[in-house]
């Protein structure tokens, strides 16, 4: 069997037999200005952390009520690990921010979501839960959390996550933001696939409704012409009966005046 290896230029740090996805993620790393270093504490934490910190707070008040108004990240996980979950997101925004991306609400007022490339895109990081199994008949399993943070992106079928693992959040987060990127792109040019598509259909609409129309058209035209064919028709055998009756005798049972 031959083997063969693509050679990489000098001075360029990626090789081009790389799949996309790394590729980009490279490309990101790459990046000296690209805040990939994930803090211990936070410093000058992005607006929605800073929200979502003061809302966490908040939150052992016994007087609190939540503000919907207020743009904050979703993280569920247990108090130890709240921090760290803190700072893996500031980290995660800036560089979304960095790489030209913003955060709305959806149509349905939820959020807020990463919009990359205009391609909306939910988030969010929370703990492994590990399942544990009653000894007791009539006692159902409890859930206890692991420590392993999971950072979530897109929803149901769609979703992507990453997990704790011999390599730990802090050092994935460029090749999430590569994933979502890519993966905008992707639905951008399906949208686009969707709107040649659908242009097109709008086309081939038009000019069945064309045809349509000259068919039903030709149909009332054949239709009118066979109705005065028919008028015509039955006008020669009113002529060619007067005709006959004109040049005939009169009998003697009619007069010539009622018969004229």
């Amino acid at each position: 069997d031959k083997i063969i290896l693509a050679i990489r230029e000098e001075g360029n740090p990626i090789n081009v037999d790389n799949t996309p996805l790394t590729i980009r993620a490279k490309e990101i790393e790459n990046d000296p200005k690209a805040p990939l270093i994930v803090p211990d504490k936070l410093t000058k934490p992005d607006i929605l952390i800073q929200n979502s910190k003061n809302n966490h707070l908040s939150r052992k008040n016994k007087d609190f009520v939540r503000n919907d108004k207020l743009d904050t990240v979703s993280i569920y996980v247990e108090e130890a690990n709240y921090n760290r979950a803190l700072n893996i997101m500031d980290s995660f925004i800036k560089l979304l921010r960095h790489r030209g991306h913003s955060f709305r609400r959806d149509i349905n007022n939820r959020g807020p979501r990463i919009v990359a490339y205009d391609v909306e895109v939910s988030f969010n990081i929370r703990e492994k839960t590990k399942r544990i199994l009653s000894d007791k008949i009539y006692e159902t399993a409890t859930y206890i959390k692991t420590g392993i943070l999971i950072l979530q992106i897109g929803e149901s079928f769609r979703s992507k996550e990453w997990i704790d693992g011999a390599t730990k959040l802090e050092y994935k987060l460029a090749k999430v933001v590569a994933k979502i990127e890519l993966d905008a792109l992707k639905e951008l040019e399906w949208r686009e696939e969707c709107r040649i598509h659908k242009i097109q259909e709008a086309e081939k609409e038009q000019l069945r409704k064309e045809y349509q129309a000259k068919r039903d058209k030709e149909l009332t035209n054949t239709k009118d012409l066979f109705r005065l064919a028919e008028y015509h028709n039955k006008a020669n055998i009113i002529r060619d009966y007067i005709s006959r009756i004109e040049n005939q005798e009169p009998t003697n049972n009619q007069e010539p005046t009622e018969l004229k």
